[in-house]
């Protein structure tokens, strides 16, 4: 039982050590949270976004048993309202994290009929940042075979939104996708990042090598790509590394919840969804 005692309370220590250090950073770079508001109201948004932060540690666990099943594509529902044509969308998941990160968006895509939903996994001790991109081309040829008559939406969390970023600059992205959807993407980095854990979450320093190379590669996409952000991302640190410094895309600032908490916030699901059928159906993302 002493073995077992120390584990949880090493649990619970991460825990609640992690909100204590990434929100002590995000009022060290950005201040007190959503500018213009009364103190207080300011105070309990960070509060909130602790709590968040802390839900979300237990979600990610609570959703590891289904990291398998999330690795399945699943098609969207014959009898959902949305009456638009099929287009294949694939989640990307954020670092240290797997397809369990896409538990709930997949299901709601696909009762709105919008899919077939794919996922694209990765390692996040065992891959640089190049390798990963590679293999996320593989993965949209894969999709691409499978579902030739549209191209896929891509849609991805944090690291992932990065890798789709680099992949659609280096491997003729424009060509071979409908759109492209981030959240929380540390776009410019993350201050962060020097306390990572293994070389893949150490490159993503703010506006370091690895940003730069992104950015010296990169031209104007050449199909709609938003870059949704949260004022309360207490894991891209300072707020400006969410901030996109390439032409073509377009910025959007969703409700203000965690950075990890983007993945279980149904509003933000809502706005993702909303945001995907829109470049499905070729209207303006704005």
């Amino acid at each position: 039982m002493s073995f077992l005692n120390a584990l949880f309370a090493t649990i619970a220590a991460t825990v609640a050590t992690i909100p204590v250090v990434t929100y002590g950073a995000f009022l060290l770079h950005n201040g007190l949270p959503l500018p213009g508001r009364h103190t207080a109201r300011r105070l309990a948004a960070l509060a909130e976004g602790m709590c968040q932060s802390v839900g979300a540690f237990c979600m990610v666990v609570a959703a590891l048993p289904f990291r398998r099943r999330c690795r399945l594509p699943l098609q969207p529902e014959a009898s959902a309202g949305d009456a638009g044509p099929h287009v294949p969308v694939l989640f990307v998941h954020g670092l240290y994290h797997n397809p369990s990160a896409w538990l709930l968006y997949r299901p709601t895509f696909a009762r709105q009929g919008i899919g077939p939903v794919h996922t694209f996994g990765y390692d996040s001790f065992s891959n640089d940042f190049a390798t990963l991109v590679h293999q996320l081309d593989a993965a949209v040829d894969a999709l691409i075979q499978a579902h030739p008559a549209t191209p896929p939406i891509l849609i991805g969390h944090s690291l992932g939104g990065l890798i789709i970023r680099a992949w659609l600059s280096r491997h003729d992205g424009a060509r071979r996708c409908s759109g492209v959807v981030t959240l929380g993407t540390p776009h410019q980095g993350s201050a962060l990042a020097r306390l990572g854990i293994g070389n893949l979450a150490r490159s993503l320093l703010f506006r370091g090598t690895l940003v730069q190379t992104v950015e010296r590669h990169e031209a104007a996409p050449g199909v709609p790509c938003v870059a949704i952000r949260s004022p309360l991302d207490n894991m891209v640190i300072p707020a400006e590394g969410l901030r996109i410094r390439a032409h073509g895309w377009t910025e959007v600032e969703g409700p203000a919840v965690s950075h990890v908490w983007m993945l279980w916030d149904a509003r933000t699901r809502a706005l993702v969804l909303e945001t995907a059928r829109r470049i499905r159906d070729g209207l303006p993302v704005t």
